[in-house]
């Protein structure tokens, strides 16, 4: 997709509709859009969506990590 150009597909994606808001939004690279005032509803939506992938985020060599009070030698057994 091209900077300025519209995506027509529907997201049938697990992100779901408002990744596929944004995606729209982004599109025109030199366009500012005051999304907040202009379409409150996507905002919201574009939050909560943001708010519930960041809690399940896994930081970076997160899952090399032991587990909080799990001991590093049970890893070797």
């Amino acid at each position: 997709m091209n900077a300025g150009e519209k995506c027509d597909k529907k997201d049938s994606s697990p992100r779901g509709d408002a990744t596929f808001e944004l995606l729209n939004l982004a599109t025109d690279w030199g366009e500012t859009k005051n999304v907040l005032a202009e379409q409150p509803a996507v905002a919201k939506e574009l939050q909560a969506l943001l708010k519930k992938r960041l809690a399940t985020a896994i930081p970076l060599g997160g899952r090399l990590k032991a587990k909080p009070g799990a001991e590093a030698d049970d890893r070797k057994k």
